[in-house]
């Protein structure tokens, strides 16, 4: 099922390359290619995304298309090529958490943010004095799937997980490369 029309077919996909060895961002690539029907083989490649904690909208986005120039270089054979990148930035007195997707394609590349979330204020406070958020997180989980769950997952007392939070911006910028959008024209929109 190709449910936006042109894109690639389940049979064209090939092997997806994630930039990360964290199952989180394994588990929403796969759940993101889902929602088109498809079911990728998926390679983890750990690479660097820059530094350990990205701080500012930009720092961050910069991290995930640093992930993608290195995974295409360590994964040459792959189709696609995923880098996610979480970080925090301040917006007036919280610091909040969200995360960066950019996926390749070909010659073609999509970027899309997820949604955000702010963090309380102790653990902003720590955030803002050098501590990784990584840190902060496994040192607040009870149980060793830390990365699976992340913050959102201890926060919100397992009712989401920081899968879940990279699911939508994954799926977000597959949508231009899975449909026909950039053709429509300015006759097409009546301009």
């Amino acid at each position: 099922m190709n449910p936006t029309g042109d894109g690639p077919r389940p049979e064209d996909i090939g092997v997806v390359a994630v930039a990360s060895a964290n199952p989180a961002k394994t588990a929403a690539v796969r759940d993101a290619f889902a929602l088109f029907g498809q079911a990728p083989s998926i390679v983890r490649a750990p690479v660097d995304g820059g530094p350990e904690q990205p701080i500012g909208d930009q720092q961050t986005r910069e991290g995930a298309e640093r992930r993608v120039r290195q995974l295409r270089a360590t994964c040459p054979d792959a189709r696609w090529w995923i880098g996610i990148e979480g970080g925090v930035e301040d917006v007036g007195r919280d610091l909040m958490v969200s995360a960066w997707a950019v996926v390749a394609h070909g010659d073609r590349e999509s970027h899309s943010r997820s949604a955000t979330f702010s963090l309380p204020p102790s653990i902003a406070a720590k955030v803002r004095a050098g501590t990784p958020l990584g840190e902060v997180t496994q040192a607040l989980s009870i149980d060793e799937n830390w990365q699976q769950s992340g913050l959102l997952g201890v926060l919100s007392g397992g009712l989401l997980s920081r899968a879940e939070l990279y699911v939508q911006p994954i799926a977000l910028a597959l949508i231009p490369l899975f449909s026909p959008w950039q053709r429509i024209t300015e006759a097409e929109l009546g301009t």
